[in-house]
């Protein structure tokens, strides 16, 4: 979607966050109730993407701003960056309108395999950090230089 200018979708981590925590409290311990609960999230994750959406769409608001402003920061900040990471290395532009589902699945086993090498080694979340930062390091360097070909 390029209608409000193309950006990124902050949202990632406080919507697994707020779902995490409202389907925990329907579920009230019990298992009987998962299938409320399952319904709820994909309700909820619905609502917040159509709402982000809409606002970036056809009110023209940049999507940075519209995903960032449901920040309740630092609630769900640890998944911001692998979610990023995994568009960007699953093939998606960063100025949006560009990629597929199926990038962006094999974006996230690529960085998930990574994270677990570098726990496994004993590099611990910092390696990780510092390996997704290579790895969009890396690819910003050939996006650009693609572009400069071109």
């Amino acid at each position: 979607m390029r209608g409000g200018g193309g950006g990124l979708d902050l949202s990632v981590g406080y919507t697994a966050t707020l779902t995490a925590v409202l389907t925990a409290s329907l579920m009230n311990g019990q298992n009987a109730n998962l299938w409320i609960a399952i319904l709820v999230a994909l309700a909820l994750g619905l609502l917040v993407g159509s709402a982000n959406g809409f606002l970036a769409a056809y009110v023209k608001l940049p999507p940075l701003i519209v995903t960032l402003s449901i920040a309740l920061k630092d609630m769900g900040s640890n998944y911001v960056m692998p979610s990023i990471a995994a568009a960007v290395v699953g093939g998606v532009s960063m100025s949006g309108g560009e990629g597929n589902y199926f990038g962006v699945i094999l974006g996230a086993i690529f960085l998930q395999t990574l994270t677990n090498l570098l726990v496994a080694i004993g590099l611990g979340d910092a390696g990780k950090w510092l390996g997704f930062g290579i790895v969009l390091f890396t690819l910003l360097i050939v996006f650009v230089s693609d572009r400069r070909v071109r």
